[in-house]
């Protein structure tokens, strides 16, 4: 009787099996990309209309350096939905409420329970941090993501004793982990909820550093990692885009060299109608045994399968949770204010920049002439007026 396998624990599979597996992964991605490229492009516009950032730096029209404000109408709106939404949730403090029928039970077991998960949010259960997040995505873009997971956190100690100069390693913590992805971040079929999506990608890019560390954490043999570590990725990528325009606007001055990783959720009847299960059945499995779907983590420069893993939680459909602000009907996407006050802020921006040229004009001119030389100059405040002998 084969052992049962354990949530997270790698799957063995054939070298050949890998490659498939690889093969098939990155055409999914490459399909997946196709179709979101004029969608991730936009979510780094609205960001940008966000962040009230003018097309240039210095506008040349009506004349060289005339106004160049942006109202920020946007922002303004979007700070104050996204507060209101927060204060109603955390404002209160019943975040967490707990009833029953059975007044004792209530008594010793409900009221105790909620005080303790409201202690604990912030600290070992923080909730509030991921929320501000989400909720700040949502009102800009319209949609946004959480992911529910279950995290144990690790350290390392130095010991006394015979081991004195050995770090261990100890569980510092476990438990439930709520965490906000960056919407450009995580990719599915929208004519489907996240949840019940045949194949959910995210998007997972890592440092140099932090590249060494997880891959030796998942066992990965050295010249696979030297490998990975020869093939860093720049803002190319559309996703990468956003995420590069998102470094500037806070002022980070970063090469944006990363190593692009990402995890793909494969749902089982997915791998059956692209025959998968039959050409890259893991080691581990024997035929006939009930699947479960699978997590495969690749590297997508090199199209290496890093590792792969039953999904580990028996429910129905993965842990990702999507929300929307006004959703288009009939459509998983959905419209933010950023979208939605685009046409006022810009209106807004057309008229003040126009209030303020006009005033800069007024305040410039010196004199007036009738030298028809004068028409052949370029157009500045301080420009003379051109008058006829009429005058």
């Amino acid at each position: 009787m084969a052992a049962s396998i354990q949530p997270s624990t790698p799957l063995r599979m054939s070298d050949r099996s890998r490659e498939r597996l690889a093969g098939e992964c990155a055409s999914i991605i490459d399909e997946m990309e196709a179709a979101y490229s004029t969608y991730l492009s936009d979510i780094d516009c609205w960001w940008s209309w966000y962040e009230a950032e003018p097309q240039t730096k210095i506008k040349s029209f009506p004349w060289h350096g005339a106004s160049n404000l942006v109202v920020p109408v946007i922002r303004t709106h979007a700070d104050n939905v996204a507060a209101r939404y927060f204060n109603r949730l955390f404002g209160t403090g019943r975040l967490w409420i707990g009833r029953s029928d059975n007044e004792e039970f209530s008594r010793t077991t409900v009221t105790p329970l909620t005080q303790l998960l409201h202690g604990l949010v912030g600290k070992a259960f923080d909730i509030e941090s991921p929320t501000q997040h989400w909720l700040h995505e949502l009102t800009v873009i319209g949609q946004s993501i959480l992911e529910l997971s279950w995290r144990t956190k690790t350290g390392y100690r130095l010991m006394e004793g015979e081991r004195r100069n050995s770090p261990m390693e100890f569980r510092l913590s476990r438990g439930a982990f709520i965490e906000h992805i960056p919407r450009h971040q995580v990719l599915w079929d929208m004519a489907h909820p996240i949840h019940t999506a045949p194949v959910v990608i995210k998007e997972c890019p890592l440092t140099a550093t932090q590249t060494r560390a997880q891959c030796r954490k998942w066992g990965v043999a050295d010249d696979i990692i030297t490998s990975i570590l020869k093939h860093p990725v720049a803002r190319t990528t559309h996703s990468g885009v956003v995420r590069g325009g998102m470094e500037r606007r806070e002022g980070r001055d970063t090469p944006g060299i990363h190593y692009d990783f990402r995890e793909l959720y494969l749902s089982w009847p997915l791998m059956q109608d692209s025959g998968l299960d039959a050409s890259i059945r893991p080691e581990d499995v024997p035929p006939g045994r009930p699947e479960t779907p699978w997590v495969v983590t690749l590297h997508r420069d090199t199209n290496t399968v890093v590792r792969v893993t039953p999904y580990p939680y028996l429910t129905d459909g993965w842990l990702f949770f999507e929300s929307h602000l006004r959703v288009r009907p009939g459509r998983g996407s959905a419209v933010g204010l950023s979208k939605m006050l685009e046409h006022a802020q810009r209106g807004e921006t057309t008229m003040m920049n126009q209030a303020i040229d006009a005033v800069t004009r007024s305040n410039s001119i010196w004199g007036a002439s009738t030298d028809p030389t004068h028409a052949n100059f370029e157009f500045a405040p301080n420009k003379v007026l051109i008058q006829t002998e009429q005058g």
